[in-house]
């Protein structure tokens, strides 16, 4: 399947930084935007569509050992899925970013690789896709997370989708922020559909959104400003977690 509009987020193949996360108001959305306007702007591909969608499909055991270590808090603990953008929404466009994420408490580290969906889906149906073109960090990636899911014995899981805008730092490049909102999720435990269209779709988070403050090296005084104006109270809210726990498939509800 191919989307009618998708594109590459200008992010690299691997990065390492910190992520800090706030669940915020509409109410209050307009005064953080006119806060941050000196410091940020929006990146290339938000400006120009005005915020794209996410689609994310996450792999797990069949114990869903991955989502358990996230509800357990665990400091240090890794996530596998599959990522695609753009405009609108669809399952595996083309392309799809394999990308494999740790977390050692606010520090992310990050690896993907770039597949065409006929690639992806071969993947995933147990199939070896032609992957010469990937070298460097995105061919480690992608080694990695085969070996990951043959070792794990995983799969997916669910479809997590969100609608998201995002500016970058216009004096320090390494800044980022991004809000996310309209998350919903569809079980992926029967993938693939025979029509990924139908695929029965659930809110998981539609009141509020899930701003995040993400930086390279050191918390800018700005952001701490801003924390410390509106009040935000940091969250370790998961879109994955959330988006099992609030699927329409009664299995995956019960395994959680």
């Amino acid at each position: 399947m191919t989307a009618p509009f998708a594109f590459t987020p200008p992010t690299r193949d691997r990065f390492v930084r910190h992520e800090c996360k706030y669940l915020i108001s509409e109410a209050i959305l307009g005064d953080v935007l006119r806060f941050i306007s000196p410091y940020v702007t929006h990146d290339p591909y938000s400006a120009e569509l005005g915020g794209y969608t996410v689609n994310s499909l996450y792999f797990d055991t069949p114990d869903l050992r991955m989502c358990r270590e996230t509800d357990e808090g665990m400091g240090r603990r890794f996530k596998l899925r599959a990522g695609s953008y753009g405009r609108e929404s669809a399952v595996s466009p083309d392309p799809v970013f394999l990308e494999i994420k740790r977390r050692d408490n606010s520090l992310v580290r990050k690896s993907r690789a770039r597949l065409s969906g006929p690639a992806f889906r071969e993947l995933v149906s147990g199939g070896a896709p032609d992957v010469t073109q990937l070298a460097g960090p995105a061919l480690s990636c992608y080694g990695e997370f085969v070996t990951s899911v043959a070792r794990l014995g995983a799969g997916p899981i669910v479809h997590v989708r969100y609608e998201r805008e995002a500016w970058v730092g216009l004096y320090q490049q390494d800044i980022r922020v991004t809000i996310d909102r309209q998350l919903r999720s569809a079980s992926a435990h029967m993938w693939p559909q025979p029509d990924e269209s139908n695929l029965e779709w659930s809110e998981v988070e539609q009141r509020m959104l899930l701003l995040e403050l993400k930086f390279d090296v050191a918390f800018p005084p700005w952001m701490r400003e801003l924390v410390r104006r509106f009040e935000l109270q940091r969250t370790s809210f998961s879109k994955y977690r959330n988006s099992v726990l609030r699927s329409a498939d009664p299995l995956l509800r019960h395994l959680a």
